[in-house]
């Protein structure tokens, strides 16, 4: 996919759309399951960490794909899954941080022990084109992506481009012209070597002090958008940020509840800022 969209066949592209879909309507994942009868064994209060004090839920503990119900530990699905997601454009395009993020949703269906948005719809606006993302836990349609009528997990990325549409969902893709604005077009060849898995390249990292191909200073660039989108959404409103000082702009509200509220004794690294 990174191959095809720099091979520019797709000419300028203005908008990319980026989706995750799942259907865990009404229920979710059951009420009635929090509790302060932990488990022998367990040491509760260092699990919980510096989040909230809560209740225990075997639930939260269960394994990692249930933390995406609780915000205190995931900042729910969207951070859960949009960084395999919008990855893709970041990297085929080398997006910088986007200016302004715009973000909508809520609990609105599911009613059960979790405390996550069910619907959440994000506007990023980067100098050159935008960036959507749709996430939804009550409707699992999968747009070009469906496949049948069963009810399940499904993703999908856009990029519309003037000469035609990619569309990919990781499995396969698809491009779509524009007329005949790719005739005579050919699918550039392979040039980005193949993953040799993320497990032996952490250890090759870690012999030869090299980077992974996945790094922090790339990441961030994935990172801070998704959790700049959970924020506006809490907040209502639209968020500009400023690339070149990393820092939200004009909104001291914003700007203090990006930085986490460490529980005591833990302290938040603020060197880190």
């Amino acid at each position: 996919m990174v191959e095809l969209v720099r091979s520019g066949n797709l000419g300028d592209i203005g908008t990319i759309r980026t989706f995750f879909v799942m259907n865990e309507a009404p229920n979710g994942i059951g009420s009635g399951n929090n509790t302060m009868n932990i488990p022998k064994g367990l040491d509760w209060d260092m699990w919980v960490g510096p989040a909230p004090m809560q209740p225990f839920n075997p639930n939260l503990v269960k394994d990692a794909f249930y933390h995406c119900f609780w915000n205190d530990f995931s900042g729910g699905w969207t951070p859960g899954m949009a960084p395999h997601i919008t990855d893709l454009p970041i990297w085929a395009l080398d997006l910088d941080y986007p200016a302004e993020i715009s973000a909508i949703g809520g609990s609105y269906i599911i009613k059960d022990d979790s405390d996550v948005y069910d619907n959440h719809e994000v506007i990023w606006r980067y100098p050159n084109l935008t960036m959507t993302w749709m996430m939804s836990l009550t409707n699992s349609y999968g747009f070009d992506f469906l496949r049948g009528q069963e009810s399940r997990r499904r993703l999908g990325i856009y990029f519309h481009g003037v000469n035609g549409t990619l569309y990919t969902d990781y499995d396969s893709h698809k491009v779509l012209p524009e007329g005949n604005r790719m005739d005579g077009m050919e699918t550039p060849p392979p040039t980005i070597p193949p993953s040799p898995g993320h497990e032996l390249e952490w250890v090759e990292c870690i012999k030869t002090g090299k980077q992974p191909s996945c790094n922090a200073e790339y990441h961030i660039k994935v990172d801070i958008p998704i959790q700049l989108s959970v924020l506006s959404m809490k907040l209502g409103r639209s968020i500009r940020f400023d690339p070149e000082t990393e820092r939200i702009v004009g909104d001291e509200e914003a700007a203090l509840l990006a930085i986490p509220e460490y529980r005591d004794p833990w302290k938040f690294p603020a060197e880190y800022m």
